[in-house]
């Protein structure tokens, strides 16, 4: 039914589209959270304006968006670090790795040279 495509292949692709549809719950879930927390720090900051409402104080918090720019980067920095910290344990793994194949390779020529 499906132009003959072998059955492991369509499983693969649907394993893929599963994934996919997953990754992008998490992503929409995390951005939600994201948003929340970005209108409740926007409604602390407006809670801070002064009680006349005065005009030019609302045009001041319009002119520095770095609170929020700060909130955002906030936000951003727990996955920045987490890709971080993911690299740094590959990087290490890897050395470890390199470490044992030298490891293994001096043991194998040491026993190389006790043969001869």
């Amino acid at each position: 039914g499906h132009g003959g495509l072998p059955t492991d292949i369509l499983e693969a692709v649907e394993a893929e589209r599963k994934g996919r549809r997953r990754e992008m719950g998490e992503l929409a879930a995390y951005l939600n959270t994201s948003l929340a927390e970005i209108r409740s720090q926007t409604a602390i900051l407006f809670d801070k304006l002064p009680p006349t409402h005065d005009p030019s104080a609302t045009v001041m918090i319009a002119e520095e968006p770095e609170s929020l720019e700060s909130i955002v980067k906030n936000l951003l920095r727990p996955e920045r670090d987490a890709r971080a910290d993911l690299a740094a344990s590959l990087d290490a793994e890897r050395a470890s790795r390199v470490q044992d194949l030298d490891n293994e390779r001096a043991t194998r020529i040491r026993e190389m040279y006790d043969l001869r």
